[in-house]
């Protein structure tokens, strides 16, 4: 039999926010996902990691804080790369969701309704699922549940994944009379 090593990972992804510093949800070892208030323009890393941690083509010195780096409302994404002796590189992507959620479905505020909002709802779901609870205000969580059965799961998933196939197909409803 062969061995495969694990990847690298961080112990923990902290962000500093105007509020305060603030961990990171873990996803799975590739993925964290955090949201903060509107009014955060910047936020500042805090990993903790055995690994090598780049992001922006610059090593990150663990636990310390990183340059400010900006956030737009809706959805970001920061990719950092983990090296470690013995362990297989890993790239792990940050999901920052800043602001509140604008509309049903539309949960990374962007104002177009996708895939990429069908994959925010199944990592809620995930998370509500493992019992890490979603991380999410009662404003966003209502605009994550499609199906208005006061719970998030992937019906509510496939509901936003079957209207963007139905817009990129042609379709003119709005997201609200395709699903009503």
């Amino acid at each position: 039999k062969s061995f495969e090593p694990a990847a690298a990972e961080f112990g923990s992804l902290s962000c500093k926010t105007d509020e305060g510093i603030k961990d990171a949800q873990r996803i799975n070892a590739h993925s964290y996902k955090i949201t903060v208030p509107e009014t955060t323009s910047s936020i500042q890393f805090f990993p903790i990691s055995q690994a090598k941690v780049a992001f922006n083509d610059s090593v990150l010195d663990c636990y310390k804080l990183s340059e400010p780096v900006s956030v737009a409302n809706g959805l970001n994404t920061f990719k950092f790369k983990l090296t470690q002796d013995n362990r297989n590189d890993n790239t792990v992507t940050l999901t920052v969701i800043r602001g509140a959620v604008q509309s049903l479905g539309d949960v990374d505020g962007n104002s177009i309704i996708n895939a990429i909002d069908a994959s925010i709802i199944l990592t809620a779901y995930a998370a509500i699922s493992v019992g890490s609870g979603s991380g999410l205000a009662a404003q966003q969580l209502s605009a994550y549940d499609i199906d208005s059965n006061s719970t998030v799961n992937a019906v509510d998933a496939s509901l936003v994944l079957s209207y963007y196939a139905y817009v990129s197909n042609g379709g003119t409803s709005d997201f609200e009379g395709y699903i009503n």
